[in-house]
């Protein structure tokens, strides 16, 4: 492919879209890589998004002026000692002021930049011949404003070269000048180029993110998912609704992703957390370069063909129809095979050793609509598992349900046991789950609009879930309450994730007093009606640490309204203390009531400005750390010396500090 650059050109990459604009910037500089004795400088500023065409043209740091002239002077190693301290000031004000409160420090960064920065830039390319790479120009500039805000001299100067990639075409057409050349890809042949060029690119960025490997090894990983995600979308014409986490759950079903996890170390749920991130970054490749962007739609005419290479080869019919996903790889696995839209057969080998149990371990129902039809595929599948011994099962789409003996892999807070139940988007849930979670060891429920608590849901004996050691739940908007137990009926529930349950009240009733008496890990997350974590009464001998984040409603971790005649409280293994945004907390517990906690160690505090009282410790064998805002730890009001005597304060250096200003009475609409 042949580049034609001189002065100023524009890349507008191929198509409508603005597509590989990249891949073309990144051919350019590699041609200028070769004449690098007629340049002193190459320059590459790659800009970041703004949300509005005035912010970019504004006079803020995020603008296109002042991002120029940071990138420039970084590029040329001419950003000073002042320069990072007040940038460093700048942004931990932003962070302890929520974005508010910052135009004086803003406005210094601003004015050392436009006076320091910029006249130095002006100083070392006055006389210099160099070339400026720009990528992502998303809103319409005047070019005129990179003289004279960024320093960079005029292009008829020395015979410098601008090389400018946008977003989109009207961003060049509101920017070019009349003699201003543009770089504009139309030939199919062209295309694959770029496309191939694109996969190496991709190889460079996973070395970059990951730091794990050389360019070659990776070249080969992203080469085999796409050329699977191609066999996957080539065969459906109207299209295939396909999500990141499942295409990456799919990648390392067929072994591609799991090859490089082979020099980690640790559990099985690290390896699947690591493998999970790799999908994830070639994904984020494949978006950047222009590969592949999900959902996958297919083109309806050439020009939206060139979008993505995906939509590309698909539209040109350029993949060969009738290929199985072994015959896209050169090492053959006996124990994966293809069978088109019968379902997938799947093998953990990857994830076990030899000596565990062959069989399946995870069950993943999905979208269940139907309940009559999973309890019978339920019995009739599990009858199925018994007899046969399979190290694999089939996948039976006529119920929308999914049985794999592959584990979740998704980034997932607790540990999934060797009797894994996974349910997501049930509407309504069939009795035949009640048999499974006696069993049960870890479940994970996702989106589900159909359960209020998780006891009553599934059960009508206390003892059913006696064997649950894992839980994680997600989006379940129906729930009011995780356990309503009568007896020590989670003996062995060891961890507990909730996220996102908009209902949540609390987290179990009072009748729950001795059911957790293994529990070690405790984690609630964006849940804003939540009032209180436990009641004060029950009894967590073993619980080490507690994460309690974005809950806008919690007033008190230990609801003691029914038990006022409690004065102290035992939590013999508590080590960690995590509270994050939860502007309504004011007390531990309404009675003050002293906590007896001889291995606490550490109290995370962000964003609780309504907490005046931390509690009163009894046999402490070390002072806790608290870590929180100098303004708040300032305002916390003392019982007694020996009550104060019991945390030590490490809150951030009083320049990053503030005062809060707004009293917030409730988060509720």
């Amino acid at each position: 492919m042949a580049l034609s650059i001189s002065g100023l050109t524009w890349n507008i990459g191929v198509g409508p879209k603005a597509s590989f604009t990249r891949a073309l910037s990144r051919l350019a500089m590699k041609r200028y890589d070769e004449n690098v004795s007629l340049l002193k400088y190459m320059i590459k500023v790659d800009l970041k998004p703004t949300s509005t065409a005035d912010e970019a043209i504004g006079s803020g740091m995020t603008s296109i002026k002042y991002q120029m002239a940071v990138a420039v002077a970084k590029e040329l190693g001419l950003l000073d000692e002042q320069y990072n301290m007040l940038k460093q000031r700048k942004e931990e004000l932003e962070y302890y002021t929520y974005g508010c409160n910052q135009d004086v420090t803003s406005r210094r960064l601003e004015e050392h930049v436009r006076f320091k920065i910029v006249s130095r830039i002006i100083k070392q390319l006055s006389t210099k011949r160099y070339f400026l790479v720009v990528e992502n120009l998303q809103w319409p500039v005047e070019t005129v404003s990179f003289t004279q805000y960024a320093g960079l001299p005029p292009l008829r100067w020395a015979y410098s070269q601008w090389f400018i990639s946008t977003t989109s075409h009207e961003a060049y057409n509101k920017s070019k000048s009349e003699n201003d050349k543009v770089l504009n890809v139309h030939y199919e042949g062209d295309v694959v180029v770029l496309v191939l060029f694109a996969l190496r690119l991709s190889a460079e960025h996973m070395v970059k993110v990951i730091c794990q490997g050389n360019e070659d090894y990776w070249h080969h990983i992203v080469i085999d998912c796409f050329h699977y995600a191609m066999a996957v979308f080539s065969r459906h014409s109207n299209g295939v609704l396909v999500t990141p986490d499942e295409l990456i759950y799919q990648w390392a079903a067929q072994g591609i992703l799991t090859r490089t996890s082979n020099e980690q170390t640790g559990t099985c749920s690290s390896k699947c957390s690591y493998v999970h991130r790799v999908g994830r970054v070639i994904l984020e490749a494949f978006q950047k370069y222009s590969l592949l962007q999900l959902p996958f739609s297919p083109a309806n005419d050439s020009n939206e063909a060139t979008t993505t290479a995906a939509q590309f080869l698909a539209y040109h019919d350029l993949i060969a129809e009738g290929t199985t996903v072994q015959e896209l790889f050169e090492n053959q696995k006996n124990w994966i095979s293809f069978t088109g839209d019968c379902g997938w057969h799947v093998s953990r080998q990857w994830l076990i050793s030899e000596e565990t149990n062959n069989g399946p371990t995870a069950l993943i129902l999905r979208d269940c609509r139907k309940p009559q039809d999973v309890e019978l595929m339920l019995h009739n599948k599990l009858q199925e598992m018994v007899q046969k011994q399979s190290a694999y099962l089939d996948v039976y789409s006529s119920c929308n349900a999914e049985v794999n003996s592959i584990t979740s892999l998704l980034t997932a807070p607790v540990r999934q046991t060797d009797r894994h139940l996974e349910i997501f988007g049930m509407q309504q849930t069939p009795d035949g789950l009640a048999y499974l979670m006696k069993v049960t060891r870890s479940i994970l429920v996702t989106c589900d609009n159909s359960i209020s608590c998780l006891y009553s849901s599934f059960n009508r004996n206390p003892s059913d879930i006696s064997d649950m050691e894992e839980c994680e739940l997600h989006e379940c908007h129906k729930m009011e309450r995780v356990f309503a137990l009568y007896r020590e009926d989670l003996k062995n529930l060891r961890n507990v994730h909730a996220c996102n349950l908009k209902r949540l009240v609390m987290f179990c009733t009072r009748s729950c007093t001795s059911a957790f008496s293994s529990l070690e890990r405790m984690h609630l997350e964006y849940c804003p009606r939540l009032e209180h974590m436990v009641p004060l009464g029950i009894k967590l001998p073993c619980l080490q640490t507690i994460d309690i984040m974005f809950c806008y409603n919690l007033k008190t971790i230990f609801n003691c309204e029914d038990s006022k005649d409690i004065i102290s409280y035992q939590l013999p293994g508590l080590q960690r203390i995590r509270l994050q945004e939860l502007p309504l907390l004011q007390h531990f517990d309404y009675n003050n009531t002293t906590i007896m906690a001889p291995m606490w160690k550490e109290l995370h505090i962000r964003g609780c400005w309504s907490l005046r009282r931390l509690p009163r410790l009894q046999d402490q064998l070390k002072m806790v750390k608290v870590s929180g805002e100098r303004s708040w730890w300032n305002k916390l009001r003392w019982d007694s010396p020996s009550h104060c005597k019991s945390y030590v304060p490490k809150i951030p250096p009083a320049f990053a500090s503030f005062d809060e200003r707004v009293e917030v009475t409730s988060y509720l609409r």
